[in-house]
């Protein structure tokens, strides 16, 4: 398990190096066309928010963590914390599975770096309320597309799970941003 959560970041760092460096060219134009200057850490900033999107997207479009049942119509879930608490339930027991695992840690921790990036990148949507408005609605784009796909599920409780993540990310921000405020400050521009 741990050597395919290696390979999978690898990967999505990969697959995300050529958006990085477009989303960069076309940061650093537009900055520079406003006189702005372009601070280093707001470009890594913008480098990890697009490799979280990236990671993002391969883990939930494809098949692979979560391989289960095949449902020709995928499975929903409407009813919210059942699933979580049956994942909770697992987690605690002598042997958990390796899907309650992936799951619940997945589903929050794909979130973290959403949560924690995106204030780095303007002051505009800095605050608390904005950047967990925004994983939880990325999170809803989602689980619409999943119903969709056949191999995957819509479930509310990912939803919940990635809104935490994204507000973890966002506390660790926060966090960052008591400890080095000058630094925060300039990073925003």
């Amino acid at each position: 398990m741990k050597e395919y959560i290696f390979s999978t970041f690898l990967e999505s760092g990969i697959y995300s190096l050529p958006f990085i460096l477009l989303a960069w060219v076309i940061a650093i134009l537009a900055l520079r066309r406003r006189q702005r200057p372009i601070g280093w850490f707001w470009l890594i900033a913008l480098a990890g928010l697009i490799t979280a999107l990236v990671n993002l997207i391969q883990n939930t479009f494809t098949i692979l963590p979560f391989q289960g049942e095949f449902s020709l119509f995928g499975r929903v879930n409407l009813i919210p914390f059942v699933g979580i608490m049956k994942m909770v339930d697992d987690l605690l027991s002598a042997q958990p599975s390796n899907y309650s695992f992936t799951n619940f840690f997945g589903n929050i921790g794909f979130f973290i770096p959403l949560g924690f990036f995106i204030p780095f990148l303007s002051k505009k949507i800095a605050s608390a309320w904005k950047v967990i408005l925004m994983g939880c609605g990325f999170s809803l784009f989602i689980e619409i597309c999943q119903l969709f796909m056949p191999t995957r599920g819509s479930d509310i409780d990912d939803i919940i799970l990635n809104t935490l993540g994204t507000a973890l990310g966002y506390l660790l921000f926060w966090v960052f941003a008591r400890l080095l405020p000058k630094f925060v400050e300039r990073t925003q521009g």
